[in-house]
């Protein structure tokens, strides 16, 4: 058996790789790792992509490589059964592909700075779900080309949708990129959904291996049919845990001058939009672009699936003199990425503008005004230093753009 993977191995190096694979690994961790460690949230989340892409096409080949006709080594392995076929074909698969698993994990850890057991967790869901994304391409399609061109468009859909946390919420079952916007929180519908794409993914290998019209597997197909059952459950887990949000009594505290009543999200992460808000409205009064104040803030968790029409997915609302706030993602409790803390200043200056000035929106110069006013908000006050440099550097681009 070992003899047979090592064969394969080398068969797929030769085939596909020129017998350049081992330094083609080593050229990609690289990249990956010049791209990571720039440590902005969308740098790690393309080299994250991009591992899990090569992972998934180098599983595609080797699988991809059984079933070509003008392979030799078909005939080593043609008599075994199909399920030892497929354990070789995936401990090939594996060998190949198993140093960028503990890439993924200390990217993760050293970049974003990843609690050990997430970050662990991740990479090995992530890890899983390419592999069999992989294998299972390999198996439908049509020809080499068209099943490979299906695989990396499929990791360009996850990349274009997955570096901004408003669209990956839009997939958040079945997207990589949802973990990565907050690597403090395990986003528990996001696993299950991953976890159960994966099973549903192994579940169509035992129907296509196994399955015919002469003879048919009950096992396989029994297993695919209780896959499709808990993937589509995956699918009203946000809808559960909305169910669970709303069980919940508000919980109430008096945060400088305002009323803050959350429920949904941990106490410090509410006190923190509480300070965030009132720092920010304090500097738009001083600016003079706004006039009266608020008074009460609440906040609600809200898993907010694309597909249930109550779904809203609008983060911040100002009626009256109350700031609602709909945390629909991870990503707006993300306390440690600067560029997501800032946006979450900008989201909710927008809104106070809106309420409160509308027509300050209508000026050449409103962005630069605004841009300009949350860095008054915060060049002072206890944030952190990224943050104030980020704010910095926004306002001085916006302002030589306009210029």
């Amino acid at each position: 058996m070992k003899e047979l993977i090592i064969k394969l191995k080398k068969i797929s190096n030769q085939e596909d790789y020129f017998g350049k694979l081992p330094l083609i690994n080593l050229v990609i961790l690289l990249i990956c790792c010049a791209l990571a460690f720039q440590k902005d949230l969308t740098s790690v989340i393309s080299s994250h992509l991009f591992i899990l892409m090569w992972v998934s096409i180098s599983s595609y080949q080797v699988f991809n490589l059984y079933q070509r006709k003008d392979c030799s080594f078909l005939f080593a392995v043609c008599n075994l059964p199909q399920r030892h076929i497929i354990g070789i074909l995936l401990a090939t698969s594996l060998w190949q592909s198993i140093l960028f698993l503990p890439a993924l994990i200390l990217q993760l850890i050293l970049t974003l700075n990843a609690p050990i057991m997430i970050a662990v967790l991740t990479g090995i869901v992530h890890f899983t779900f390419a592999i069999t994304i992989g294998i299972v391409l390999s198996l439908l399609s049509p020809s080499h080309l068209i099943g490979l061109i299906a695989d990396i468009v499929l990791f360009l859909f996850y990349f274009f949708t997955g570096t901004g946390w408003t669209t990956a919420e839009l997939f958040s079952i079945v997207s990589p990129a949802v973990q990565i916007h907050n690597v403090y929180i395990l986003d528990i519908p996001n696993f299950y959904g991953l976890i159960t794409l994966t099973l549903l993914g192994w579940g169509l290998i035992g129907v296509t291996k196994h399955f015919s019209l002469r003879k048919k597997n009950i096992h396989s197909i029994v297993y695919f049919l209780v896959t499709v059952i808990l993937f589509i459950s995956a699918g009203y887990m946000p809808y559960y845990q909305n169910q669970k949000v709303f069980n919940i009594a508000y919980s109430q505290l008096e945060v400088e001058d305002l009323t803050l009543t959350y429920r949904g999200i941990d106490e410090t992460s509410a006190i923190h939009y509480a300070h965030v808000f009132h720092d920010l409205e304090q500097a738009f009064r001083d600016n003079g672009l706004i006039s009266s104040e608020i008074h009460h803030i609440e906040i609600q968790k809200y898993h907010a699936p694309i597909y249930l029409r109550t779904a809203r997915r609008i983060p911040f609302i100002i009626k009256d003199d109350t700031l609602y706030i709909n945390v629909f993602s991870n990503a707006m409790i993300n306390q440690q990425d600067a560029p997501l803390i800032h946006e979450m200043f900008y989201r909710m200056s927008i809104q106070l503008i809106s309420n409160q000035n509308p027509q300050l929106l209508k000026e050449r110069n409103s962005y630069t005004l605004i841009y300009s006013t949350i860095y008054d908000a915060i060049k002072d006050k206890n944030y952190s230093t990224q943050l104030k440099d980020y704010s910095y550097y926004i306002v001085k681009r916006v302002t030589s753009q306009r210029s």
